[in-house]
């Protein structure tokens, strides 16, 4: 899969299963030790919003808050899977910070 892709599908996974990560300001300060500029994350949720993948449920003082659309949780279903995603995680957050994260997330998705 292609890094763009696989940062699309990393964020939209935290935005639907991550109640603090839903959100610009949230989003921001979660890639803040990543390899992933704020530009490239403020792109990255632009597109996303652009393909109708994510919507903005509300606005807070300049802050955007997303919720993943219909589209956005069938391209999740067509193209999560955290094996796919480590190695990319890993490449951008070398202490692994990310993939325990979204260890963490699944655990409470599957327990749900």
């Amino acid at each position: 899969m292609e890094l763009d892709l696989l940062l699309k599908v990393f964020i939209l996974r935290l935005i639907d299963k991550h109640r603090l990560l839903d959100n610009q300001y949230g989003l921001t300060r979660f890639f803040a030790k990543s390899s992933i500029l704020p530009d490239k994350l403020y792109r990255t949720l632009n597109e996303l919003e652009s393909d109708s993948f994510i919507s903005i449920k509300d606005v807070k003082h300049t802050v955007k808050y997303y919720a993943v659309t219909e589209l956005g949780k069938q391209l999740l279903e067509e193209k999560y899977s955290i094996s796919s995603l480590k190695t990319f995680l890993h490449d951008i957050e070398p202490t692994d910070f990310f993939i325990n994260i979204l260890v963490k997330i699944e655990e409470a998705y599957n327990n749900e």
